[in-house]
């Protein structure tokens, strides 16, 4: 459920240099209660268990949603200065919409299944 609030801010006049007090209106989700909190985050918990996954949180967002991705395995991550690779990708669905998202480093079966130590030395260093 949403309400409406207001919002006042300044509107420069670039014409005559003044200021001008102005007034915005935006529909924002309602304060959540304790009780959905909590289920809340033990749905989103459940779910990255059962996906096998972990939810990385960029250090903008709500303390709460950081504090779920440290305790489930997930980690808070500087969009400027740390990158992540995304482990676990099976499908070319999943790496298209990784990809869109914003993510450019992967692992998984999708790119290559694992191999013995021979095998990808002779491969990958040598290049034969």
């Amino acid at each position: 459920m949403q309400e409406l609030k207001e919002f006042q801010y300044d509107l420069p006049d670039m014409q005559s240099g003044r200021r001008a007090l102005a007034n915005a209106w935006a529909k924002v989700p309602r304060a959540l209660s304790r009780e959905e909190k909590v289920s809340y985050r033990e749905k989103v918990k459940r779910l990255l268990k059962e996906k096998k996954a972990v939810l990385v949180a960029h250090y903008y967002v709500d303390g709460d949603i950081q504090d779920l991705a440290e305790e489930t395995g997930g980690c808070v991550a500087d969009s400027l200065e740390m990158e992540v690779i995304t482990e676990g990708i099976e499908t070319e669905e999943q790496f298209r919409e990784l990809t869109e998202l914003g993510c450019n480093h992967f692992q998984g079966y999708f790119f290559c299944h694992p191999v013995p130590v021979d095998v990808f030395e002779t491969k990958y260093f040598t290049g034969e």
